[in-house]
């Protein structure tokens, strides 16, 4: 593949990564759910297909030339987590804090 269309290709991906993480309701309709889901489902929603693609995306931007393998493999996980791990933080900021995770960090007492 040449090294400009993988370049091309990869910032498509990762644009529309990064619109899918910003607007999630474009996931939820594509994917038929309901139009109110709680925030928990919208932040997953962000990280599990924005995520995905702009982490993909990326990675096909800083991919040298496939050589060595294990540099690619690691690479790819670690740029595909990447952006699963940025689009979940979008989703705390834009969606708020799970409630399961805040009693947690509260300390209600139970536990």
């Amino acid at each position: 593949m040449n090294r400009t269309l993988a370049i091309a290709i990869g910032i498509a991906l990762a644009a529309l990564g990064a619109f899918l993480a910003l607007f999630p309701d474009v996931t939820a309709d594509l994917l038929s759910q309901p139009d109110h889901q709680p925030p928990t489902a919208r932040i997953n929603l962000r990280a599990s297909y924005g995520g995905t693609l702009l982490g993909l995306g990326m990675f096909l931007v800083w991919l040298p030339a496939a050589k060595p393998w294990k540099r690619t493999i690691l690479g790819l996980l670690m740029w595909a987590m990447a952006g699963i791990g940025v689009a979940r933080l979008v989703g705390f900021v834009v969606d708020g804090w799970p409630r399961v995770l805040a009693r947690r960090t509260r300390g209600n007492g139970s536990g």
